[in-house]
């Protein structure tokens, strides 16, 4: 009876969270599509607890709904714990989990995080996994629109990379890092580049929450933020600059990195430019050594595996394996890495993105149009970020995951560039009773 009134309360609390929110977009191109892509993305969050609960049943997201409900306990068991954990990461009655996790380890955020919700929903893995998978679709929504507002007329490219497209929606949402990861990311983008390109007025309570955000997409995921901050930086840099000679731009983007090297390498041990080859190769060999194993997603047979070329830390040997890096972490897995119905499905969707790349191809060789700074920066954060990610996670199981940190501006990129979405009679459709009300046309 308890847990039905629980229920019900935090999904009337999620109902009315949702259309406050919504009031706040009502005046955005994609607006219409709010509720549909938010019921699209709640339901992937419940799909993956789903499957990782009774059809896997084992994963980080048991582990993380594991561990948090031994924080509840202990929060519960000694309440004067509560702000030093929450807030400054110290405990005063020591126990396992506290001592297991450094202190501000990027899992140990999550933990938190969820714990603060584990307390108000009575330890409710689902309702937690809905609370974060809003979070993640808010800050992706922001991001759709900002996009949609650079670039008239890609409604539906917007929709579908940002909002709904599969392979996104279903890695970043419920009880997972990516989930957090995602929302931080779409808001932090949609504010900086909707600032710089004057369609986003931020107030100093923003340069607050931007703050916060890029705190913790640093701490969950430090190799996202440490490539699209300087990617972001830079792409401005450029643009704001466009009286000054191409190589003069290009030794001053050369002179940031190296001044930036030296800045970040201090904020994190994995971010000495002069360990960074190395860590990539040693999670290259750490993870290796399981994609053999069906536990981890791997095959005895190396299905579903980047197979390098005896992959060690020397400059040649990492450019001589850069293009298979590249190729595996845009477009693999494919039919032939498949090996159960699921990854298929994936395969077929990483298969249409490999068609609409060579479509882009096609059409810039033959009408030699300039690109927009945003899709270059789009492209340069997407390899260099897909290339760093392939190199440590061999395991494509692993990587589908991962990719979901620059998944969304390959397809958008490859949806605007390639006109795909032009070959299809979106006009006919959106005659029909439903779409015609969305007019994203």
């Amino acid at each position: 009876m308890i847990t039905i009134i629980i229920y019900t309360i935090h999904l009337l609390c999620f109902s009315w969270i949702s259309w406050v929110l919504f009031k706040q977009f009502r005046s955005e191109p994609l607006s219409k599509l709010y509720y549909p892509t938010l019921v699209l993305k709640v339901m992937a969050g419940i799909a993956l607890g789903l499957l990782y609960k009774f059809h896997y049943g084992y994963g980080d997201t048991l582990g993380f709904d594991k561990d948090t409900i031994e924080i509840v306990s202990h929060i519960k068991a000694y309440p004067s714990d509560f702000f030093r954990i929450i807030f400054l990461s110290q405990c005063k009655y020591n126990w396992h989990i506290h001592e297991f996790y450094p202190r501000f380890s990027a899992t140990y955020l999550l933990l938190k995080i969820c714990a603060v919700f584990y307390l108000i929903t009575n330890n409710s893995y689902w309702l937690t996994g809905m609370y974060l998978s809003l979070f993640s679709f808010i800050g992706m929504f922001s991001l759709a629109n900002v996009m949609v507002k650079l670039f008239p007329k890609t409604h539906w490219e917007a929709a579908i990379a940002f909002l709904s497209f599969p392979a996104v929606i279903f890695w970043s949402t419920g009880l997972m890092k990516e989930s957090i990861v995602e929302g931080c990311m779409g808001f932090a983008v949609a504010m900086i580049l909707g600032r710089f390109r004057g369609i986003v007025y931020l107030k100093w309570l923003h340069y607050a929450l931007l703050l916060l955000l890029l705190y913790w997409l640093f701490k969950i995921k430090f190799y996202y933020f440490i490539v699209l901050i300087p990617v972001l930086l830079m792409g401005i840099a450029w643009a704001k600059t466009p009286t000054w000679k191409w190589y003069v731009k290009l030794g001053l983007m050369c002179l940031f990195l190296f001044l930036g090297s030296l800045i970040v390498s201090s904020l994190h041990i994995h971010l000495d430019p002069q360990k960074v080859s190395g860590v990539i190769v040693a999670n290259h060999n750490d993870n290796y050594g399981f994609c053999f194993d069906s536990f981890s997603g791997g095959s005895m047979d190396a299905k579903g595996i980047i197979m390098f070329d005896h992959l060690h830390n020397s400059t040649g040997n990492l450019l001589v394996n850069l293009p298979n890096a590249w190729f595996s972490s845009m477009f693999r897995p494919l039919p032939f890495d498949a090996s159960n119905v699921l990854q298929l499905i994936f395969a077929l969707l990483n298969l249409g993105i490999l068609v609409l790349a060579l479509l882009c191809v096609q059409k810039a060789l033959i009408e030699k149009k300039n690109w927009r700074i945003e899709a270059v920066m789009c492209v340069a954060y997407c390899s260099v970020l897909g290339v760093c990610m392939a190199f440590a996670s061999p395991n494509m199981g692993t990587l589908a995951r991962y990719k979901v940190g620059y998944l969304p501006f390959l397809i958008y990129v490859v949806l605007v560039y390639s006109k795909a979405l032009q070959l299809i009679p979106i006009r006919q459709l959106i005659k029909q009773k439903y779409l015609s009300k969305l007019d994203l046309c």
